[in-house]
């Protein structure tokens, strides 16, 4: 979630108050999301996403999986 350092897990945007509204959402292009925060000197600086067109429940390991990368891509601002 922007701002938190939290990911943001979304099972089916349409449902989804933060990405309701969202132009890919409304079009159909993005229906569940799972981003976990990119972070540089403790600020966030993007998102590392896994998006799928229909509604999904993501498992624990796909959550392990996009975190590990969002870690790895904010270790390479620390270099």
């Amino acid at each position: 979630v922007a701002g938190t350092g939290l990911p943001l897990i979304v099972r089916n945007a349409l449902k989804h108050p933060l990405v309701q509204h969202n132009l890919h959402t409304l079009d159909g292009t993005v229906l569940a999301y799972l981003g976990y925060p990119i972070a540089a000197n403790q600020e966030t600086v993007g998102s590392l996403c896994a998006l799928s067109p229909s509604p999904r429940k993501w498992t624990a390991r796909d959550a392990e999986i996009v975190e590990r990368y969002a870690n790895r891509c904010s270790l390479e601002f620390l270099q």
